[in-house]
């Protein structure tokens, strides 16, 4: 049997015939050659001695498990599949030395678990749960972690044991033994003790015990700020100087970061993933639905405003929204672990075009999009998967494919003006008014020939008469391009839809609604009009050669739109929006979208910065004084100064 320094040989003088090998992944002696070639990288070894004595004085059962790990593909590509260990970066860089210490402690400590328990490899063929299991645990606890309840430390071993034990007595929910090692860290890593979860699968409500309910547990706890004898929650003895354990919180209520932590607890002590997450001054909660979607749940911030908790393990940075970009990935694992070399591989050979390729096998890899920005930036000369991709995208312009050209753009309305973006950003999320007449005005951000304009209304808040008016850039005036009388579709057709096609009206940059004789809402929020969504399809009136420049930065925008946020994508809608956002301020130039054409608040660069309500990108300096947001374009809400048209 080679020994690890003969692994260590062998995948380094394999290192060049890696790409010529990319054809026969992921079953090709080459890309089991990529994975050892991680697993040393990623703990700072450059032999398999080093590697031995990484991970201090190793048993005899633990040395030979090291071995036949590093020549396992399957385990690597859970261990090396599964997200960082501990803290991550925003930015894409590494911090390399505490991380390659992080991941020698999650290894040494995966090894203990393997020799605590050497079935967890001898699960059926296919299967390796427990294997993903104490993967899970392993690099959940590469740092020390402690009980909220009092403050000691969790002991790993003994919480490996714990879920193994009760996935086998059948405690758990079903469908726990298929979870990824990555969704298993958002149950391994609760903050209460196994005490606590048992009691949690004993004593939660029957109507929130079953997979699809169990986010709603936050029922019983009971919301207030003082205890029964008047205590502030916000005082040192609310909980009576109790420990805050599940049923404490239970007995004695609290405020968001009760409801948030219980709620999380009982999804954990189920085998769901669930994690708090910190809103401006608040706690919300995500936890995965049997879906495997992520639902944000007690919330008052977005997506775009949710951060991981103190003490939480996010991948890839601190942003919650996050957590449902790589859950797209761990739900097709096998196309996400070939990104993932591919990734590796992109680094060794110095070629960007393999980003890309890493792209195009998993859009949401988060870190192969930093990586690939970054490339563009350092890129002065076209590389080949440029010029290629480019001129695909031109051939399919040429073609007239119709494209949707609204999404994401800037929008202007006569009236709440921090929910005008919703109306393009794909999630449904509504915009209304209570006013008589009302329009809305969308900046395409180039000229387009529209060919549809589709309306999904709000309720049954329709407006019986509106116009649509084209201009073809931001000083020509208003055209009417299409009229409508009458009610779009049955009156009592709850979020219809209403079908514009407008070919002929020429071209347009700027489209508005002028709409009139409102329906009121049946809620009592006083809304005469209200839309969800509005879809334009239209061809660029410019050619593409004119619109794009032939470089990777050129391509960014429409690369990121296509792969990361598709029409009917895997991506949930507000969070791909919020991604999105994310992406276009790292852009180079930050072009897409443009910077907010409105005259500025005032010339002093000294304004106040302030917060997009919608994508939460922070205009600080000079930007602080523009009334659109730089990224999205949302109009900037609560400022007297805002003109009104």
């Amino acid at each position: 049997m080679a020994s690890l320094d003969e692994i260590y040989a062998a995948v380094q003088g394999r290192l060049p015939s890696f790409r010529p090998e990319m054809a026969g992944w992921p079953n090709s002696e080459g890309y089991l050659a990529m994975l050892q070639h991680q697993l040393f990288d990623t703990l700072g070894v450059e032999s398999g001695g080093a590697l031995s004595a990484a991970l201090g004085d190793l048993e005899e059962f633990s040395s030979a498990r090291l071995l036949q790990l590093a020549k396992s593909r399957k385990e690597l590509e859970i261990l090396l599949s599964s997200g960082e260990c501990g803290p991550s970066s925003n930015s894409g860089s590494r911090d390399n030395a505490n991380e390659c210490q992080r991941w020698r402690r999650a290894l040494a400590l995966l090894l203990r678990i393997l020799a605590l328990d050497p079935a967890a490899v001898a699960d059926e063929p296919g299967e390796l749960w427990r294997f993903r299991l104490a993967t899970a645990t392993a690099l959940t606890f590469c740092e020390p972690r402690t009980r909220m309840a009092d403050k000691q430390p969790i002991d790993p071993l003994q919480r490996y044991t714990a879920f193994r034990d009760w996935q086998l007595a059948g405690c758990l929910c079903p469908g726990f033994a298929k979870l990824t090692a990555w969704e298993m860290r958002y149950v391994v890593q609760s903050w209460c003790d196994e005490t606590e979860l048992e009691w949690a699968r004993s004593n939660v409500r029957d109507d929130c015990r079953d997979r699809k309910c169990l986010g709603q547990a936050h029922c019983m706890v009971q919301y207030r700020d003082k205890n029964s004898v008047g205590e502030s929650v916000h005082g040192p003895n609310f909980y009576g100087g109790r420990p805050i354990t599940l049923a404490e919180m239970a007995a004695t209520g609290g405020v968001c970061g009760a409801v948030s932590k219980f709620t999380t607890g009982v999804c954990q002590a189920f085998g769901a993933p669930a994690m708090p997450v910190g809103q401006p001054g608040h706690c919300a909660y995500i936890w995965q639905t049997a879906d495997r979607k992520w639902a944000l749940v007690n919330d008052i911030s977005g997506w775009g405003k949710s951060c991981k908790h103190d003490d939480i393990q996010i991948c890839w940075g601190d942003q919650a929204w996050l957590v449902p970009l790589m859950q797209v990935c761990q739900s097709d694992f096998k196309q996400y672990a070939k990104s993932e070399r591919l990734r590796t591989l992109a680094a060794l050979a110095g070629d960007s075009g393999l980003l890309l390729a890493a792209l195009k096998e998993c859009p949401c890899n988060w870190p192969a999009w930093l990586e690939l920005i970054n490339a563009a930036q350092l890129d002065r000369q076209p590389k080949d998967w440029v010029i290629a991709e480019w001129e695909a995208r031109q051939q399919q312009e040429n073609e007239h494919i119709k494209i949707e050209v609204a999404h994401g753009k800037r929008v202007k309305a006569c009236d709440c003006h921090e929910r005008a973006a919703n109306v393009v950003d794909g999630t449904g999320s509504e915009w209304w008014t209570g006013q008589t007449t009302a329009w809305l005005e969308i900046d395409l951000g180039d000229v387009f020939h529209i060919h549809e304009v589709k309306i999904q209304w709000w309720g049954i808040s329709v407006a019986k008469r509106f116009s649509l008016l084209f201009a073809v850039d931001n000083d020509a005036p208003f055209a009417e391009a299409r009229n409508h009388v009458g009610v779009p579709g049955p009156s009592d057709e709850y979020n219809g839809w209403t079908t514009l096609p407008v070919s002929g009206a020429g071209p347009a940059r700027r489209l508005r609604l002028e709409l009139a004789d409102g329906r009121m809402d049946p809620w009592g929020k006083n809304m005469l009009f209200g839309i969800r969504q509005v879809l334009v399809s239209g061809t660029p009136a410019r050619s593409f050669a004119d619109r794009v420049p032939r470089t990777a930065e050129g391509l960014l925008p429409l690369l990121a739109k296509d792969l990361l946020a598709p029409e009917g994508g895997p991506l949930q809608a507000d969070v791909a929006a919020v991604a999105l956002a994310e992406l276009r301020q790292r852009f180079p130039g930050n072009t897409e979208n443009g910077a907010a054409l409105e005259e500025p608040v005032s010339h002093d660069s000294s304004q106040p910065p302030w917060t997009c309500s919608a994508c939460t990108f922070e205009h600080h300096g000079h930007k602080a004084r523009w009334l659109a947001c730089e990224m999205c374009g949302t109009e900037r809400c609560g400022d007297s100064t805002q003109a009104d048209a």
